[in-house]
């Protein structure tokens, strides 16, 4: 990402490439506002982020490599898509996806993104299996991202109602075409 490199200037904030910076954060929020509630680019050189909203963070105190997320994809050195929370906006089911930015060979900066999952939901409810069927998400976490009962909703697999195999299939991973359980 052109400029990035740039950010350790004090007057960053402000200047014609922060500007740039911003704006095609904001356009690729704008691609799919519905489902995209935030995209984010960080430099990890100086630890500042510029958000699509506009946001320049730029805080005493405000470290991004002590992240999770960060550590994960430093560590892995690819794309990463977390496991579905509840964000700070009450009600709004999300999951982040991050990649890092590379300049020969190096990685400088983070660019990330916050999906809400409510347009998903709503897809997949209209969705029947059967006559009484219906259909579950986990996320990598085995953490239940859609399930048409809202309790169930962020609950770890052993916490909702399957058969046995059904949890220990999710369990090892296995690729399930269908799976047949009374």
């Amino acid at each position: 990402i052109e400029g990035l490199q740039n950010w350790s200037a004090q007057d960053f904030e402000g200047s014609e490439q922060f500007l740039i910076l911003k704006k095609d954060l904001q356009e690729i929020q704008n691609s799919r506002s519905e489902d995209i509630m935030n995209v984010c680019l960080t430099n990890l050189a100086t630890k500042q982020v510029i958000q699509s909203n506009g946001d320049f963070l730029s805080l005493p105190g405000f470290d991004v490599t002590s992240s999770g997320m960060y550590q994960q994809v430093m560590a892995e050195q690819k794309t990463l898509v977390t496991g579905a929370y509840e964000d700070a906006k009450p009600g709004e089911l999300v999951v982040s996806i991050a990649t890092p930015v590379s300049q020969n060979g190096t990685v400088i900066g983070l660019v990330s993104l916050d999906i809400i999952l409510t347009n998903l939901e709503k897809e997949l409810s209209a969705i029947s299996v059967g006559s009484t069927g219906y259909i579950t998400v986990f996320d990598s976490d085995l953490e239940v991202v859609y399930h048409p009962e809202e309790q169930y909703i962020l609950q770890g697999v052993d916490d909702v109602e399957y058969s046995d195999n059904m949890k220990e299939a999710l369990k090892s991973g296995q690729s399930i075409q269908s799976m047949q359980y009374t």
